[in-house]
């Protein structure tokens, strides 16, 4: 088994969008948490949460065509992983590309209710029940041809793949809230086995939105923070 190290990291979080922003931050007692923002959550039981803001993404991706078919999560594990490969001084053709791998952790992928809303509106039948033969003819002239692909788990790891050139080992693992530390073992165990040299590895997530605010809210899994 070989020695495994850790060369570079990145942060995007509410408290800093890289590393050095969220150590201050952590070293002063800043936590980033406070009012949602992002839509009105003023009827919702929880209406506080730590929300990542002024992240900067486009320039990191060569292809902003691709920027369409990323979740906010994977937009928070681009800059991130950027940071990390920074970080760890790695050059571009420095790593052979089938040695380099990624290995990513996410949990639940919210779907946008705005982009489903229109569809599921035009669904409805005249007593306000939802009709899945009408959702069938409205569904695909509402949604874009590649909506499903801000939605898949593992899209994470294939966009970081694809960025960084890195053909090795791909994996993403989906275990909740314990994915990310998974996804490091994993990594890790990769490189002391012998089946990569270096990997992106890690967790990514977002789940401040209606649906999943909803949710955890239903499960009991949030206080009932006022603003």
């Amino acid at each position: 088994m070989r020695r495994v190290v850790v060369t570079g990291i990145g942060v995007v979080a509410p408290n800093g969008n890289n590393s050095h922003e969220f150590w201050n931050a952590c070293v002063e007692g800043r936590t980033g948490i406070g009012p949602i923002e992002s839509f009105d959550a003023s009827t919702y039981p929880a209406q506080i949460a730590g929300e990542i803001r002024d992240l900067k993404v486009k320039h990191l991706i060569p292809d902003r065509k691709s920027l369409k078919v990323m979740g906010r999560n994977i937009q928070f594990a681009v800059v991130a992983a950027h940071e990390a490969v920074a970080n760890g001084g790695i050059e571009p053709g420095s790593i052979a590309p089938e040695r380099f791998g990624v290995c990513m952790g996410s949990g639940v992928v919210p779907m946008g209710l705005s982009d489903l809303a229109k569809p599921i509106m035009e669904s409805l039948n005249e007593t306000g029940n939802f009709e899945p033969a009408k959702f069938g003819e409205v569904g695909p002239r509402s949604l874009e041809p590649l909506w499903l692909l801000k939605l898949l788990p593992n899209m994470l790891s294939s966009h970081l793949a694809i960025l960084h050139h890195a053909e090795g080992p791909c994996n993403t693992i989906t275990t909740a809230c314990a994915a990310g530390t998974q996804a490091i073992g994993e990594a890790f165990r990769l490189i002391a086995r012998g089946d990569a040299d270096l990997m992106l590895a890690g967790g990514s997530d977002s789940r401040i939105e209606p649906l999943m605010l909803v949710a955890y809210g239903t499960l009991g899994a949030l206080s009932r923070s006022k603003r």
